[in-house]
C-alpha cells in the first residue's frame, strides 16, 4: 500500500486531458499540499467562457506578489546518489539544497548564499556532491552525509552543467560564455579546458573518455575527445509533423532544456521545436495555435543520439509546455519528461509523462504524439521542474511551489516529502510560464527570460528578441516599434495571439515588474586590455549614438544602410543570444559587428583585431 495513500487525491479527467487542448472540465481537484498553498488555482471565466476558442474577458485570479521575486524557471534538480537511497534536490528559487533518504521521512536543508541559484549537481567517487551556483559564478561542494558545504570556488561568470572526468579526478563545468572549465575535485582553481561557442548547457563524459557538451538555444551537441579537441557537432533533426486536425508543419529543433547519458555511450535530449510556417500575426485570435492537438507553433520533443551516431526522434509531443527535464529509466526502456508550464484556460498541460525508447524513430515525418500523463493526482496548476528514477523504477518528481518531492509508483502517488514551507507564488512569474489556447507559454519562445534562437516568419523574418535586456524604457516595442506600451503587448501577444486570459491593470503591472527583474549574468565580467580597447572603439565608431542609456538603446526605429527600418535593440547579455540582427542574418557576434561596421562606418577600415576587441567589450554588457 502506498505510504501516503490517504494523501493521494483521486481525480477522474475527461478525454480532453489526454487528447489535446480541447475545452473540458475546467474545475480542478484540491492540489497536493493545499495546506501551504497561498494561491489556489482559480481559472477565470464562467461555464461557457473559453469554449468558442476566444479567451475570457478578464483574469479574475487574485494578484499575488512574492516577497522575493522568483527567477525564470530553469529546471530544478533531483540527484539520486550511488547508494541508491540518498537524494539531493536543488532548489534555485529558494537558494537551498535538500538531502533526504528514500527510506526515511526527514529532510535536511543546506542553505546557500542569497542569489546562489543552485542548479545542476553531480556526485564524485568520494560521495561528495558538486553543484553549479549560476547566480554566483561558483561551484559548491557538499558532504551529503552531514548536509554541509565543504567549499565554494569561483569558476566562470555563468556556470551551468557539470560532469566528473579524468578518472574521477576532475570536474568539467560548462559555462554560458563558451568556456568548458576544469576544476580539481578537492582544492584548486578552475582552468580553461576548451573554448567553444557560447550558450553551453549540459556536459556528459562517456565511459571511453569522450565528452559531449550541449548548447541551450541551438540544441547542438559538441563532441570532444578526452583532451578537449573537437570531433564533430550534431543536433536534432527537423521533423515534419502531420496532424489532420491542424496545419502540417516542419519543426526546427531549438532550446535543449536537458541532456542526459543513455548509459550506452549515447545521449537523450529533451528540447523544443519551432514551426517554419508563416504566422498570421494579424489574425483576430490565437495566431500561435488553434486549440487543436499539436497545432501550436512550439512543440515539446526529444531526440535520442545512440552510440552508433544514429539520431532517433520522438517528434511533437502534445500538451507539454516547457519540457525542462528528462530522466532515463534504470532498465533503459523508457524516459520520463516533466513539463513546467501550466494552463490558464481552454487547454490541458501534461506535467509528467513516460515515453518508451522504442517509440523513437529515424523517420522525419511523424504524427503528433499524445502520450497518457502519469500521476493524474498531481494538480494541473503545479509546476514540476525536475525528474529522476529510483533504482526500482519509481519516479522522483520535484515540485516548485509548494516545494515538495513526490515518489510516483505505477502512475500513483506513493510517497511525498515536504522540502520547504516558503511560498513563492507570483502573478508575473505565473503569467510568463502558463499557456492558453495556443498551447505555448511566453517562456516557450523566451526560455529563462531570453530567446529561443529562432527566426520566425511573421510576415517578414524576425529573430526572437531577448527579454533579459529589459522592456521598460525601450518603448515602442517589437522590431517594427508597432506597440507603444507593455499593456499593448500583453493585449496583442498574450491575450490575442496566445489565446490567454486578459489582464487587469494591476496584473499587467505585476507582469511587467517581474520581467524587469529578470537578470542574466554577462558571459564576461573581467575588464582586460581587449575590453578596454573595444569600449573605446564602440564610442569611436559611433555605436553609442544608438546604443546608449540604461537599456543601451535610444528607442528609435532606424533604417541602417539599405535595411528596413527596425527598432534599435538593447545590448544587455547580447553575447548569449545568437543569431543577430532583426532577421538573424548574422550567425555570430563577430558577424554582427562586421555587418554593422559595413553599414554604418564602411570607411573605418576596421581590422580583425578591432572586431575581436569590440566582441570582447560586447561580451561584458
Amino acid at each position: 500500500m502506498p505510504r501516503f495513500a490517504t494523501r493521494t487525491i483521486e481525480w477522474t479527467i475527461g478525454l480532453a486531458a489526454v487528447t489535446g487542448c480541447a475545452q473540458g472540465d475546467r474545475s480542478s481537484p484540491p492540489p497536493i499540499g493545499e495546506d501551504v498553498d497561498t494561491a489556489p488555482w482559480n481559472p477565470a471565466g464562467g461555464d461557457d467562457e473559453g469554449t468558442s476558442g476566444a479567451p475570457p474577458a478578464m483574469d479574475d485570479r487574485p494578484l499575488v506578489i512574492a516577497e522575493r521575486t522568483p527567477a525564470p524557471i530553469t529546471g530544478g534538480g533531483v540527484l539520486l546518489l550511488a547508494d541508491g537511497d540518498t537524494v539531493v534536490v536543488s532548489d534555485p528559487d529558494r537558494d537551498r539544497l535538500y538531502v533526504l533518504s528514500l527510506g526515511g521521512t526527514a529532510v535536511q536543508t543546506v542553505p546557500l548564499v542569497p542569489g546562489a541559484h543552485p542548479w545542476r549537481a553531480i556526485e564524485d567517487a568520494q560521495g561528495h556532491v558538486h553543484v553549479s551556483l549560476r547566480g554566483l559564478g561558483q561551484v559548491a561542494t557538499i558532504d551529503p552525509s552531514t548536509a554541509t558545504v565543504l567549499a565554494s570556488r569561483d569558476v566562470c561568470a555563468n556556470p551551468r552543467g557539470l560532469a566528473v572526468a579524468g578518472d574521477d579526478a576532475t570536474l568539467l563545468v560548462a559555462c554560458a560564455s563558451g568556456e568548458l572549465q576544469q576544476l580539481p575535485l578537492t582544492d584548486g582553481s578552475a582552468e580553461l579546458f576548451a573554448s567553444l561557442p557560447p550558450d553551453l548547457r549540459d556536459v556528459v563524459v562517456h565511459d571511453d573518455g569522450t565528452i559531449a557538451v550541449t548548447r541551450f538555444r541551438s540544441a547542438e551537441v559538441i563532441e570532444l575527445d578526452a583532451e578537449g579537441n573537437q570531433l564533430q557537432t550534431r543536433a536534432p533533426q527537423a521533423w515534419y509533423q502531420t496532424d489532420g486536425a491542424s496545419a502540417d508543419q516542419t519543426l526546427r529543433p531549438a532550446v535543449a532544456w536537458r541532456t542526459v547519458a543513455d548509459g550506452d555511450g549515447g545521449l537523450v535530449m529533451v528540447h523544443q521545436g519551432g514551426s517554419d510556417r508563416s504566422v498570421p500575426v494579424d489574425a483576430p485570435d490565437s495566431a500561435y495555435g488553434d486549440a487543436g492537438k499539436c497545432s501550436s507553433i512550439v512543440h515539446a520533443s526529444a531526440t535520442w543520439f545512440d552510440r552508433t551516431g544514429t539520431r532517433r526522434a520522438m517528434g511533437s509531443v502534445a500538451n507539454v509546455l516547457l519540457p525542462v527535464d528528462v530522466a532515463l529509466r534504470p532498465d533503459g526502456g523508457a524516459i520520463a519528461i516533466v513539463g513546467a508550464g501550466t494552463c490558464a484556460v481552454s487547454c490541458t498541460a501534461t506535467s509528467l509523462l513516460q515515453l518508451p525508447l522504442v517509440a523513437f524513430t529515424t523517420d522525419t515525418t511523424i504524427p503528433c504524439n499524445e502520450p497518457i500523463p502519469v500521476a493524474l493526482s498531481i494538480a494541473p496548476d503545479r509546476e514540476l521542474i525536475a525528474v529522476a528514477y529510483a533504482p526500482d523504477g519509481d519516479l522522483l518528481v520535484q515540485q516548485r511551489d509548494p516545494a515538495q518531492l513526490f515518489r510516483i509508483r505505477n502512475g500513483e502517488l506513493f510517497d511525498m516529502w515536504m522540502l520547504d514551507m516558503d511560498a513563492i507564488e507570483d502573478t508575473g512569474h505565473r503569467l510568463f510560464h502558463e499557456g492558453g489556447i495556443s498551447g505555448l507559454a511566453c517562456a516557450s519562445c523566451h526560455p529563462e527570460g531570453g530567446d529561443d534562437g529562432l527566426v520566425w516568419d511573421l510576415g517578414a523574418p524576425r529573430h526572437t528578441q531577448s527579454l533579459q535586456a529589459g522592456i521598460a524604457g525601450t518603448e515602442p516595442l517589437h522590431w517594427e516599434g508597432d506597440l507603444d506600451s507593455f499593456d499593448a503587448l500583453v493585449d496583442e501577444v498574450h491575450a490575442q495571439r496566445m489565446g490567454e486570459l486578459r489582464q487587469s491593470e494591476e496584473r499587467v503591472a505585476a507582469f511587467q515588474n517581474w520581467i524587469e527583474a529578470i537578470d542574466e549574468t554577462p558571459p564576461r565580467t573581467d575588464a582586460d586590455t581587449d575590453v578596454a580597447a573595444g569600449a573605446a572603439l564602440f564610442d569611436q565608431l559611433g555605436c553609442a549614438s544608438c546604443h546608449n542609456g540604461p537599456a543601451l538603446t535610444n528607442n528609435q526605429t532606424v533604417a541602417v544602410g539599405d535595411a528596413e527600418p527596425v527598432q534599435v535593440p538593447g545590448l544587455h547579455t547580447v553575447a548569449l543570444h545568437p543569431p543577430y540582427m532583426h532577421d538573424g542574418r548574422a550567425a555570430t557576434l563577430a558577424d554582427a559587428v562586421v555587418d554593422m561596421i559595413d553599414r554604418t562606418a564602411p570607411d573605418a577600415g576596421a581590422s580583425a583585431s578591432d572586431v575581436a576587441q569590440l566582441v570582447a567589450y560586447l561580451e561584458t554588457l
